[in-house]
């Protein structure tokens, strides 16, 4: 009888001890999990600190804001169209057309947020303004002219003072290691033949080009911007 008790009582003990173990084990497992994910949320903070200087870095404050809190700009249709256009593995460079206020510039620095993400695809970037090309192609040999990344954009095609405009986009269009996101207030076809478009204001070999090797999205509808100036 006291022998069967003291076994009973070991036997007790055993899984009180084995009970106690695997509780001691789960804790520990909880533990290294939640140490886990600490240290996932704080390499996501580097990450996203880092993307964001990038993006601030490569793309004009008044456009980079927006592109990095991607709301609502995120379903714009020029924000889309150039997700779209990332997504099927940038084959043409590409022409975002629209009236002003349309999100065109906005797109392309949700491009740009894209490009300088930090990692192994990192892809530095050009932001230009038109009469940036023209001193980056044709006064390259200059120490302050703009320096050309393999990613380009060059904002606001059309409001070129410079007289080189097109020749410098034709050298770049001929360069096959570059992709350029082109933004541009004229249109395909001014049925006022007022100069507002391509054909009107650039010469054959620079339309030419653009034709073969652009994909060009149109936005539609007017400003996005808030309307209550009364102008």
């Amino acid at each position: 009888m006291e022998e069967r008790l003291a076994n009973l009582i070991a036997k007790t003990a055993a899984e009180f001890t084995k009970l106690g173990e695997t509780e001691a084990d789960a804790a520990r497992q909880a533990a290294m999990a939640r140490e886990d994910e600490a240290a996932r949320a704080e390499a996501e903070r580097h990450l996203n600190a880092r993307w964001r200087a990038n993006l601030k870095q490569y793309a004009p404050i008044e456009k980079w804001e927006s592109a990095w809190r991607a709301t609502p700009s995120a379903e714009w249709p020029a924000t889309m169209a150039g997700r779209d256009w990332l997504d099927g593995g940038c084959k043409k460079h590409l022409l975002i057309l629209g009236a002003v206020g349309t999100g065109k510039s906005v797109a392309a620095a949700s491009i740009v947020k894209q490009w300088v993400r930090p990692g192994d695809g990192f892809q530095p970037v050009s932001w230009l303004r038109p009469n940036d090309v023209v001193s980056a192609v044709m006064h390259a040999y200059d120490d302050d002219a703009p320096k050309l990344c393999r990613r380009i954009v060059i904002d606001d095609v059309g409001t070129e003072t410079k007289a080189d405009f097109s020749v410098a986009m034709c050298e770049l269009l001929d360069r096959p290691d570059l992709t350029i996101v082109m933004t541009s207030n004229l249109m395909k076809v001014d049925p006022d033949k007022k100069g507002r478009s391509f054909r009107e204001r650039y010469d054959l070999r620079l339309v030419d080009r653009l034709n073969d090797m652009v994909t060009t999205f149109i936005v539609p509808g007017g400003s996005r911007r808030s309307q209550e100036g009364g102008l």
